[in-house]
C-alpha cells in the first residue's frame, strides 16, 4: 500500500527492546482538507440475507478470515484460497455453484488479473470483485480490460463490502426469490 502511493518505509529493530516502523509518504502541494469523522453506519441486524457461494481468494490470513466471517455473516457460503493457484483448482471443479469471486490483486504465484483471466475462460458468467491495496486508478487496466464487476481498494469497511456484494449479487438473488414470492402471493 506504501508503495502504491509512492512511499516508503524505514525499519529499526533492536532485540528485546521492539521495533519501530517509519512510514515516509511523497508532499502533496494540494491543500490537505479538514477531516471530519463520520459516524459509522450501524449494521442493520435484519437486513435482506445473501444466499449462494461465494469464492474469497487473499493471500493475507487475517483478511480471509476476517472476510469469510464477514460474508457469512451476510448468508452466504464461502469458500476460501490462500493462492491463485488454488482457487483455480476450486474454480474447475465448482464453477457451476459460485455467484461471485472476490479475488485480491497482489498475491505470490499468480495475481489476482491472471488467474481472473483463466477463470473467465472457463466460465464468463460469474460476477468479479477485484480487492487491492493499490488505488483504482493504478489497477484500472485491469478492472476494464479484465470485465471485472466492481472493485475494493484495501482496507474497506464491512458496509463498503456489504454494498459491493449485495449489488452484484442483487439480479440473481431476485430472480431466485421471484418463485417464492409468487407461490406466497399465490396462496
Amino acid at each position: 500500500i506504501v508503495k502504491g502511493h509512492d512511499g516508503f518505509l524505514h525499519l529499526r529493530s533492536t532485540p528485546g527492546k521492539g521495533t519501530t516502523f517509519d512510514v515516509y509518504f511523497p508532499f502533496s502541494p494540494e491543500e490537505v482538507p479538514t477531516a471530519t469523522r463520520e459516524a459509522e453506519e450501524p449494521i442493520p441486524l435484519h437486513s435482506a440475507r445473501l444466499e449462494g457461494t461465494v469464492l474469497l481468494v487473499d493471500d493475507e490470513p487475517g483478511v480471509r478470515h476476517y472476510l469469510e466471517a464477514a460474508l457469512e455473516t451476510m448468508g452466504l457460503t464461502v469458500i476460501c484460497c490462500e493462492d491463485g493457484g488454488k482457487a483455480l483448482e476450486v474454480f474447475r471443479s465448482r464453477h457451476e455453484e459460485l455467484v461471485l469471486v472476490l479475488l485480491d490483486q497482489s498475491m505470490p504465484g499468480l495475481p489476482g488479473d491472471a488467474v481472473w483471466r483463466e477463470m473467465q475462460a472457463l466460465n464468463d458468467g460469474i460476477p468479479g470483485l477485484l480487492m487491492s491495496g493499490y488505488d483504482e486508478v493504478r489497477i484500472d487496466d485491469s478492472i476494464d480490460t479484465l470485465g471485472f464487476s466492481g472493485f475494493l481498494q484495501k482496507p474497506f469497511r464491512f458496509h463498503d463490502l456489504r454494498d459491493a456484494v449485495a449489488e452484484l449479487l442483487a439480479p440473481t438473488q431476485e430472480s431466485s426469490a421471484a418463485p417464492r414470492d409468487q407461490a406466497i402471493a399465490s396462496s
